[in-house]
């Protein structure tokens, strides 16, 4: 299994060889070979048949040696240099099927210090009236210390201009946090929603992994509102 490239397959006529703790007992599988050759972060993910599993193992015929485990989520670890053994399971007897398997590997990002977070801030348009999506993926974004958000996770920060005065709001998922910025400030409240009035201007948006595993990909839409038509449309 090369880094980054994904492979097809077929469990349609594999045999149930392994299991992991988040399931696979009675599903056949597929087993690959992932080599590290320093300490890294290791996305994978899987495309085709339901309730699919994917576990990890540092010796193949080792079940105690499972460092992973993820059912029909994305598998994220971090693995110090050597092999992976991954193995694409099905839940059940009857999960199995044609797939595509891709995993994604980066160094562990040094730790930062903090300074200067948002200079490097990536960009994004916002429309207003409109839904506009941002791409966050914080497989390769540092952890930081002291960062923006009061969380421990993985840390990137996007830019964004606003023409006038207006509400923004916006929701992530389950594993990111995120938080609307007006100066590029640490100690911010991050949370699974948020909502702000802002001027116009430069501001940030910043999105943070809850935990240091939560180096995850998601779109997060992002909507505004001109403060001044919603006050022209105020009953008098």
């Amino acid at each position: 299994l090369q880094a980054g490239v994904a492979v097809s397959g077929s469990t349609a006529t594999s045999t149930d060889s392994f299991s992991g703790e988040c399931g696979g007992a009675g599903g056949v599988d597929d087993t690959y070979r992932l080599t590290l050759t320093e300490r890294s972060r290791v996305r994978c993910r899987v495309d085709g048949f339901a309730d699919w599993v994917l576990h990890a193992r540092s010796e193949c015929e080792d079940f105690e040696s499972e460092v992973g485990c993820a059912a029909a989520v994305p598998l994220r670890l971090l693995a110090d240099a050597g092999t992976l053994f991954i193995s694409v399971d099905g839940h059940a007897r009857n999960n199995k099927g044609d797939y595509e398997l891709l995993c994604e590997v980066v160094p562990v990002p040094a730790v930062e210090n903090g300074a200067n977070l948002c200079a490097a801030a990536q960009t994004f348009e916002l429309i207003a009236g409109q839904d506009s999506p941002v791409d966050v993926d914080l497989l390769s974004a540092p952890e930081q210390t002291p960062g923006l958000c009061l969380g421990t996770g993985p840390e990137a920060v996007y830019s964004f201009e606003l023409a006038e005065d207006s509400y923004i709001q916006a929701s992530s998922g389950s594993s990111v946090y995120i938080s609307f910025l007006d100066e590029c400030a640490r100690g911010a409240t991050c949370t699974a929603t948020s909502a702000a009035r802002l001027s116009a201007g430069t501001h940030y948006l910043v999105a943070q992994g809850r935990r240091a595993l939560d180096f995850t990909r998601q779109t997060i839409n992002v909507t505004s509102t001109p403060v001044a038509p919603l006050c022209e449309a105020a009953v008098l």
